[in-house]
């Protein structure tokens, strides 16, 4: 939330980090709830807001010159795609080259990445029980890989419609058979499948990560 300069009054807004003397710009939206500050005149306040700024931009200008010495702090962030990942930030900051819209925000970021692992801890753990003897839970653990893949923006898909003919086969070897064990056949095909899904999962720009590819290149270049 990046507020608004005013004379009138101090006040708090609960989803910035700090007390300016402002009007939030969602107040009248009511988006975000206000507290009136108390014994800071609009002075004070200013002058702690252009203090805590002036930390900040110390901050960034002491890590952006060990990365770019040659570069200016908006040149570095720029470079750097913070800008571009961080549109308030640099609105914030008054910097230009930070766009209110982005392909995802770093909390869609934290999301997809923690999806990815799900896909992966599951495939891995399904190759790990290939080998074993007793297969009772295997269409459980088929089933919970279904639906690691079903998350929104995964790009997946493909690997649902590979298990959806083979389901009912492997519950049947499973859960309904006496010695619950999957055929020679059905272990290769799983170890395949499991196989391909990792290697999705691990390829940070390949189809699966497509959305989030301004953060693998901010991140790894």
């Amino acid at each position: 939330v990046l507020c608004r300069p005013s004379s009138r009054w101090p006040i708090t807004c609960n989803y910035c980090p700090i007390t300016w003397p402002t009007t939030c710009d969602n107040v009248q939206r009511g988006r975000h709830n206000v507290q009136f500050a108390e014994g800071d005149s609009p002075t004070e306040v200013s002058d702690m807001v252009w203090q805590s700024l002036d930390r900040l931009y110390g901050t960034l200008q002491d890590e952006c010159r060990a990365l770019l010495p040659n570069h200016t702090l908006q040149d570095a962030l720029t470079e750097l795609g913070m800008l571009r990942l961080f549109p308030l930030v640099a609105r914030r900051l008054q910097m230009e080259g930070g766009e209110e819209e982005r392909a995802v925000g770093f909390r869609e970021y934290l999301v997809h990445m923690s999806q990815m692992h799900q896909v992966l801890s599951m495939s891995q753990q399904l190759q790990e029980d290939i080998p074993t003897s007793n297969h009772k839970y295997m269409a459980h653990q088929v089933a919970l890989l279904y639906q690691c893949l079903s998350f929104q923006n995964l790009n997946l898909q493909r690997f649902k419609r590979q298990i959806e003919p083979q389901f009912e086969e492997i519950k049947a070897r499973t859960e309904r058979a006496t010695v619950p064990a999957l055929s020679e056949t059905q272990k290769e095909w799983l170890w395949h499948l499991t196989d391909e899904v990792m290697h999705a999962a691990v390829d940070l720009r390949g189809e699966a990560s497509g959305h989030i590819r301004e953060w693998i290149e901010a991140m790894t270049e």
